[in-house]
């Protein structure tokens, strides 16, 4: 126990400091990237887009054109955009679930970031193969919960005809013991 240092020998204020400090430059760090990184938008719906933070249109895009902007604003009109684009194909906007259809569009709109993670766009072809795979899948889960419900409709009956028998197997015992 000789070797044990007290707390004031170990710094420890000094040290708790150090963490502090070097956890707030990370954090401010962070913050300047957040600000100062940009990526190339590009508006692939065949509308005007207008890229919106905090309510306030802060970039109007036509079809087609192309923009350098930070790179916070182009995730969330990527995000937006998206969904409006799935929308118009009628499908159902999944905002919770990475699906290949989503990633093909987002690699579309941010093509700088999709070729940094290395995710390519889908061709026409394979689009429709996702969509179809999408539509099963959604019509598999709509089978499925509808026939919950129709189950229940039918064991209901077959609880009732159940009682009706019992009823009358209850009387037929009653009318042969007498």
């Amino acid at each position: 126990m000789e070797n044990e240092l007290t707390p004031n020998e170990l710094h420890l204020e000094d040290v708790e400091q150090d963490i502090q400090k070097e956890e707030l430059d990370r954090i401010a760090k962070r913050e300047v990237e957040a600000t100062t990184k940009t990526t190339r938008f590009v508006n692939v719906d065949n509308e005007v887009y207008n890229l919106r933070i905090n309510g306030q249109i802060v970039r109007t895009l036509k079809p087609g054109e192309e923009a350098v902007l930070p790179l916070f604003v182009a995730t969330v009109g990527s995000k937006h955009l998206v969904d409006r684009i799935l929308k118009k194909m009628d499908k159902a906007v999944d905002t919770n679930r990475d699906t290949p259809i989503r990633r093909s569009i987002f690699a579309k709109i941010l093509p700088d970031l999709a070729s940094e993670r290395k995710i390519t766009p889908l061709t026409q072809e394979e689009e429709m193969e996702s969509l179809k795979e999408e539509i099963k899948r959604n019509q598999q889960f709509m089978d499925t919960e509808f026939a919950k419900r129709d189950n229940t409709k039918e064991v209901d009956a077959l609880k009732k005809e159940l009682s009706e028998l019992k009823k009358l197997v209850t009387k037929g015992q009653k009318t042969t013991k007498q």
